[in-house]
């Protein structure tokens, strides 16, 4: 939905049409808030790879038993 939204904003611009002050506010807010969701993701991606580079397999085993 995201790319539809971004696709049909740049093909109303490239047809000459200038969106109100308000509707181009909230778009904005889409992306800047887009892009703050694929940060953190990408941040708990790789806070989830750190944790698993350093789980000690060795110490499940000692639990098995």
């Amino acid at each position: 939905m995201f790319e539809t939204l971004s696709s049909t904003e740049s093909e109303l611009r490239h047809k000459g049409v200038s969106l109100s002050p308000s509707l181009q506010n909230r778009i904005d807010q889409l992306y800047r808030r887009w892009k703050q969701l694929q940060i953190q993701l990408l941040q708990r991606q790789h806070a989830l790879q750190e944790a698993y580079s350093s789980f000690d397999s060795s110490s499940v085993q000692g639990l098995h038993g």
